[in-house]
């Protein structure tokens, strides 16, 4: 990945998936696999797929009014869809300017993933091995830690243990939750 990481993506409010280690967790592993097998998504998520929604090189969605399109065409699927605006330099390259007066930013912390490829995350599937057992407490109410540097000895300590696919992960992102204000009203 080249320069920092920033964009939105769209993922599933609930998740049929839940990690009794995080059943909290609300972060990157959350965007919609594809094909869904729920008619109402299949044009749109092919559309987020293989279209020009993401940017190559960091793969997500390089500005809000593209998500928001997006997150309109979803609305008609029987499953809820959010937001999510991802940032690799944490809290100070996110602002309020990136979605306008269009939306509110919710602040959700930072997750260990693979945002720029296959969107894994190792803290929505954190491992059960005794190394893990300390940072488990460290968890906010979204599954993700609030600190950088958590989620930075987090990662290193993933890695140094070996753990699978360890050689993959190389990012850290600061994530927050969009509230389009037109679903608000």
């Amino acid at each position: 990945m080249a320069g920092p990481l920033i964009g939105f993506q769209i993922v599933l409010a609930n998740d049929s998936y839940t990690n009794p280690r995080n059943p909290r967790y609300h972060g990157i592993s959350l965007v919609p696999a594809v094909p869904s097998g729920v008619t109402e998504e299949e044009e749109p998520l092919d559309d987020y797929v293989f279209a020009d929604y993401k940017a190559l090189e960091t793969n997500l969605i390089p500005n809000y009014a593209r998500v928001h399109e997006l997150w309109q065409r979803l609305a008609a699927s029987p499953r809820t869809f959010e937001i999510i605006l991802c940032g690799s330099d944490g809290a100070d390259n996110i602002n309020a300017s990136l979605v306008g007066n269009n939306a509110s930013l919710l602040p959700l912390g930072y997750d260990a993933a693979n945002v720029s490829s296959d969107c894994w995350s190792i803290l929505q599937d954190i491992p059960g091995s005794d190394w893990t057992r300390p940072y488990v407490p460290e968890l906010n109410e979204h599954g993700l830690f609030s600190s950088r540097q958590t989620a930075a000895r987090y990662l290193q300590d993933y890695l140094d243990h070996d753990e699978p696919d360890a050689g993959t992960f190389t990012e850290i992102a600061y994530l927050l939750r969009v509230f389009p204000l037109d679903a608000l009203t």
